[in-house]
């Protein structure tokens, strides 16, 4: 099976230098656990979970930029990659979310519940309930947070 066929398309982004609280928050109402991180011309410069918020205390998060929070040179995949191949690239490096490119646009994402949904056999989810913020150019088909 490839990627493209569990992929989420839906991906939810923010640029870098927007506030950690903001995007924290961002996060919880769009029901994600995962941010893909765009810096200068919507190029992918990481990827900003859940776990790099649980870190810091509330006040904290408002003096601090998604920049300073995130995973830089995010490990990426390829929708023709077989899901197998993406599951031990995401085990390998001990990551949550795999973001899927073609080319220098981020087209869809994997995550840990993907896989454990494919593996349980139950249907796929849309997750994407988010207001909707501008599209960037480095997204397809997805939402970003922006300043």
């Amino acid at each position: 099976m490839r990627v493209d066929e569990i992929m989420t398309k839906e991906v939810h982004a923010t640029v870098d230098d927007v506030d950690a609280e903001a995007a924290w928050h961002y996060m919880r109402r769009a029901g994600v656990r995962h941010l893909v991180v765009l810096g200068e011309r919507d190029a992918l410069v990481g990827v900003v979970s859940d776990r790099d918020f649980a870190a810091h205390e509330a006040p904290a998060l408002a003096r601090r930029t998604v920049r300073e929070l995130m995973s830089p040179n995010a490990v990426v995949g390829t929708a023709d990659m077989e899901v197998g191949e993406a599951a031990k690239l995401m085990r390998d490096h001990v990551i949550g979310c795999l973001p899927i490119v073609s080319g220098a646009e981020v087209i869809g994402i994997i995550t840990t519940m993907d896989l454990l949904t494919l593996l349980a056999g139950d249907r796929k989810v849309d997750s994407s309930t988010a207001a909707d913020p501008p599209v960037a150019r480095g997204v397809a088909g997805g939402r970003i947070l922006r300043r």
